[in-house]
């Protein structure tokens, strides 16, 4: 039986770069290491970022506002909600896996418009 504590274990090849929702954990793994976290809403957001590495997501798409999306108060809850979602997750992240941790929250930009940008090329398995 899982506790829902995360595990970690090494890849076998350390090549490919994971990011993907599998059942109620999300099974991460960079830099020849995996991890498996529990599932929460900023995974999902930064699993989109990652996937859209060509341009930023706006945080209302993210959010899925349920048409709420066109008013300025709208848009800077959309903000608020997503950067707070993302940052909550990073802190998860970082504490399981630190280099990837790390990466990430250099990567990673917030706000009206949300984006990864890594300095490195990195490509992702979704």
């Amino acid at each position: 039986m899982h506790t829902g504590k995360p595990r970690a274990h090494s890849v076998t090849d350390g090549s490919e770069n994971v990011f993907r929702k599998e059942g109620h954990f999300w099974t991460v793994a960079y830099a020849g290491r995996v991890v498996h976290l529990k599932d929460a809403k900023g995974l999902h957001d930064i699993a989109r970022l990652l996937g859209q590495q060509d341009g930023g997501l706006p945080a209302a798409d993210l959010l899925e506002s349920n048409g709420e999306v066109g008013t300025e108060e709208a848009a800077e809850r959309a903000r608020a909600a997503v950067t707070m979602r993302i940052r909550t997750a990073l802190l998860r992240i970082e504490k399981e896996h630190p280099a990837l941790g790390r990466h990430l929250a250099r990567s990673i930009r917030t706000g009206a418009v949300c984006r990864y940008d890594p300095e490195v090329s990195t490509s992702w398995l979704l």
